[in-house]
């Protein structure tokens, strides 16, 4: 972890803190689909389970991935939480922006992964003052995702469907795979239209085809 926020060239006096270009690139994009969320939701959200349950990202980009990227952007922004052992305002709302859009996102992957990184980072990194800031923050964080991801959504169940991947698969096996059989749809494609509409409405083009693809 601390290789991925401080870059050290052969002079050991010259350091390259790279969270620190990371952490405001990805509040841009969170600001954008947080304005876009307003201005243009049928573009910005994507609808699953036959219309009940709202993703953010859209089809401009896969929720899940947006979610990744929203943790990278977190986890950039914590070394910076502090400074002097003085909680930084400005980079405790930003962290709250991107967690809240994160969780709008429907990502449970990339919320476990930022409980994890939220964990390690207590571990190992920081004062007490963040450390105890992170844990509560990180005890907090899990009823809420857990209500926001499964109780709410009424996703309980999906939790031994592989988190509903295995009836997209049944999906793509039962009707897609039938109609493209030997040379598929394409590069990392499961449909020649962009939207696939399964239980999780996955888009026609996304880095998860390459496994169909390979069948």
């Amino acid at each position: 972890m601390n290789v991925f926020y401080t870059y050290k060239k052969h002079d050991p006096n010259f350091n390259f803190e790279l969270n620190k270009i990371i952490a405001p690139a990805v509040l841009l994009v969170a600001i954008g689909f947080f304005m876009g969320i307003f201005l243009d939701p049928d573009k910005f959200y994507r609808l699953t389970h036959g219309g009940n349950v709202t993703r953010l990202g859209g089809f401009i980009i896969n929720p899940n991935e947006l979610g990744m990227l929203f943790v990278i952007g977190i986890s950039c922004f914590l070394p910076l939480l502090f400074h002097l052992g003085r909680l930084r305002i400005s980079v405790a709302l930003s962290m709250l922006l991107l967690t809240y859009l994160l969780i709008l996102t429907g990502s449970r992957s990339s919320m476990i992964g930022l409980l994890l990184v939220l964990i390690v980072y207590a571990i190992l990194y920081g004062s007490k003052i963040s450390k105890l800031a992170i844990i509560v923050g990180t005890i907090a964080l899990v009823p809420i995702a857990g209500w926001s991801f499964f109780v709410k959504q009424g996703q309980v169940t999906e939790l031994f469907t592989l988190t509903g991947r295995i009836p997209f698969w049944q999906d793509l096996l039962t009707y897609n795979f039938p109609k493209e059989p030997w040379l598929g749809f394409g590069y990392m494609r499961i449909d020649y239209v962009d939207k696939f509409d399964s239980l999780n409405a996955y888009a026609g083009a996304m880095t998860h085809n390459t496994f169909y693809k390979c069948c």
